[in-house]
């Protein structure tokens, strides 16, 4: 009972609830002690609970004491702290998981990161037809863009002169400029979009007032737009590439690229003749 009394008196001006409770139970603890030792002395328990208690001090002192030692703010910080971490690590975990699953789904030979292609490819096709890729040039394209939060980079750009042998009626020769954009971000709870249609739903424009335009009805046509495409890579749970493949008219590469990101139609521009990427 003295210990009960005792303990309640000397942590009631700690504020912070879960700091009086593990103070509580540690004086009663030390009381516990004292109160044994007594005992063996052979006081009586009542006796030795009120000897212990007497031993701890003035109760109303060591209040003051604890009040000024365990302020509120500091015991708060420290659970938001533990809140924060076991968020993050579930994050982590969910995360962890996706990213693994979707290594699973698809192996790493099939979720390749774009680069740069080698000097002459060769693809053939069902229908027999051939289609041959030379490397024309390539750009080492600096800076970065940031844009709703993420920033945009350009780590690979190139040309390719791509001819067209058999069956079906292609143009037999034609010119496509590869530009692969990366968008990362830190934002964890809202990550950008991966698909297709985050560059194709909008039209692009060179310096040589070319339009590019994902030919299908609503969005653009092939008499006014020449065609581009889009495929997306993950790179892990932080960022997303856009390799974006633009059919030129000739081989003579415009200064810069303008292309469209997002559903804000935000663009940037890619600029080959400075080599340099930017708003």
């Amino acid at each position: 009972m003295f210990a009960k009394v005792w303990v309640e008196e000397a942590t009631r001006k700690i504020r912070f609830k879960p700091d009086r409770a593990a103070v509580g139970r540690e004086l009663d603890g030390h009381i516990r002690d004292i109160r044994d030792k007594y005992e063996a002395q052979g006081l009586s328990p009542y006796d030795a609970e009120m000897r212990a208690t007497a031993d701890m001090g003035d109760p109303a002192a060591i209040a003051e004491d604890l009040g000024r030692i365990h302020k509120p703010y500091w015991g708060w910080l420290w659970r938001l702290s533990q809140w924060a971490l076991g968020i993050l690590l579930v994050w982590a975990v969910l995360t962890g998981i996706g990213y693994v699953r979707n290594r699973l789904e698809y192996p790493a030979a099939e979720v390749e990161l774009p680069q740069l292609p080698e000097e002459v490819e060769t693809r053939t096709y069902a229908d027999g037809g051939v289609r041959t890729f030379r490397l024309m040039d390539s750009w080492d394209i600096g800076g970065s863009v940031d844009l709703g939060g993420y920033r945009f980079t350009v780590p690979l750009a190139y040309l390719q002169e791509r001819t067209y042998e058999g069956p079906e009626d292609y143009t037999p020769l034609q010119y496509e400029l590869t530009v692969c954009l990366r968008a990362s971000s830190w934002r964890f709870w809202e990550p950008i979009s991966a698909g297709q249609y985050m560059i194709l739903s909008h039209e692009a424009v060179d310096s040589d007032g070319n339009r590019y335009g994902r030919w299908e009805p609503g969005l653009f046509s092939q008499e006014t737009h020449r065609h581009y495409f889009c495929n997306t890579y993950g790179d892990g749970p932080f960022a997303v590439w856009y390799e974006i493949q633009l059919d030129l008219p000739d081989g003579e590469m415009p200064d810069w690229v303008d292309i469209p990101i997002g559903y804000g139609e935000e663009r940037l521009r890619v600029n080959f003749a400075e080599g340099v990427v930017g708003p």
